[in-house]
């Protein structure tokens, strides 16, 4: 029976091993698209305005200015490209989750496995020992 619940341990070992490399990728591609987003909203902003503003001093009232928003795009109408984004992260942070949700049961399994083999083991032991103590007498 020790032999049967080695294997287990080891397939569910493989198995964790498998899923944290998939999970390093995923994370490693979420970095990468941090980066890139980062870099695209570097680009989209205006650049800053250096000089210092030195207010005029006029006899006449100012004229009345009509003010536009720096950011062509408002926030309340997200482009296209933005919807997607945020639907693929939201969709790799779901992958994610239940990548993490099978890595915790395994885990579980694992834990379970290697307290019956533990158990196994020392129940053959304690076996061994008492039949070795009742063949020297």
């Amino acid at each position: 029976m020790p032999l049967q619940e080695a294997d287990n341990i080891l397939s569910l070992l493989k198995a964790l091993q498998q899923d944290m490399a998939e999970i390093c990728d995923r994370i490693i591609a979420l970095e990468l698209n941090d980066r890139h987003m980062t870099y695209i909203e570097q680009h989209l902003d205006p650049p800053a305005n250096t000089e210092p503003i030195i207010p005029q001093v006029s006899s006449q009232p100012a004229a009345p200015t009509s003010q536009k928003p720096l950011n062509p795009f408002p926030l309340s109408s997200p482009t296209p490209n933005m919807v997607s984004f945020s639907t693929q992260t939201r969709d790799e942070i779901q992958a994610i989750n239940a990548k993490h949700s099978a890595i915790k049961n395994k885990l579980d399994m694992l834990a379970n496995s290697i307290n019956d083999f533990i158990r196994s083991i020392t129940s053959s032991s304690s076996f061994t020992n008492s039949a070795s103590a009742a063949g020297s007498k």
